[in-house]
């Protein structure tokens, strides 16, 4: 009974969602290929779609003006991704992420209306903002490190992830569906380190825990009421890619120290 009542709780992932996840982590492979520039503006184009849909998605109060609060992110934290390669990485990330809070919180202020929602709006709205935030370390192996290996096996894992759950999610395999997953995910991301000739375990371990924590993203968000609305799913699979942006560069930090 319990597998049952699980599987009928489970997030469904929509054509949607997992095209636009797949999108983006196409277009991440490819901009980390092309190079700091290209990633940047990849990394800005996911952005937009977060800051379209992010507040459709949680249902906050006002989402157009929660549109506009992360469409500040969207230019401060693109900027500082377009410097990245001169700038010697994020190092104004604070700094963007801070003119963005304000840019929320000045909203909140300037509204004539009740204030009954404004710990939603806020929260939502921060929320997202630290999607965007964590997206940007995908420019950060790269830039640090001279390799795109590990931002290879970040969107590899996390296009396998959302490939297995969207086409085991419906069936009683269901549960199989993350174990696999993040098999595949160690496979794939060996291969490519044994094929750039570089160190296999960094980008193996990449890409399992970008597979575990953009399915844990998915998970979360894709249970709420608005998840399978148009721009509410785009915001499911694009925020699934960006989510785990810290952990390439994290994983090449520690492993190759």
């Amino acid at each position: 009974m319990r597998d049952l009542s699980d599987r009928e709780t489970r997030p469904q992932l929509g054509a949607l969602t997992v095209g636009s996840g797949l999108v983006a982590c196409v277009l991440l492979a490819v901009g980390a290929a092309a190079g700091a520039v290209p990633l940047a503006i990849a990394l800005m184009a996911c952005g937009l779609v977060i800051a379209w849909g992010w507040p459709v998605l949680l249902d906050l109060p006002r989402p157009f003006g929660s549109s506009v609060a992360l469409l500040v992110g969207v230019v401060g934290i693109g900027a500082v991704e377009m410097l990245a390669s001169r700038a010697e990485g994020l190092q104004w990330l604070a700094s963007a992420l801070a003119i963005s809070l304000v840019a929320v919180f000045m909203r909140e202020l300037l509204r004539k209306d009740g204030r009954r929602s404004l710990t939603i709006s806020i929260s939502g709205a921060v929320f997202g903002l630290a999607v965007l935030a964590l997206g940007a370390f995908h420019l950060m192996p790269s830039v640090a490190f001279g390799t795109p290996g590990p931002t290879y096996a970040a969107a590899g894992g996390v296009a396998i992830g959302l490939l297995l759950d969207w086409t085991l999610g419906r069936t009683k395999a269901a549960d199989a569906s993350l174990p696999l997953s993040l098999l595949l995910a160690a496979g794939a991301g060996a291969a490519l380190g044994v094929a750039r000739d570089e160190a296999w375990s960094i980008p193996m371990l990449a890409a399992v825990l970008c597979c575990g924590a953009a399915h844990a993203l998915r998970r979360v968000v894709g249970a709420l009421p608005r998840a399978a609305e148009g721009a509410g799913a785009l915001a499911v699979g694009v925020g699934s890619v960006l989510f785990v942006g810290v952990v390439p560069y994290a994983t090449q930090w520690l492993l190759s120290r």
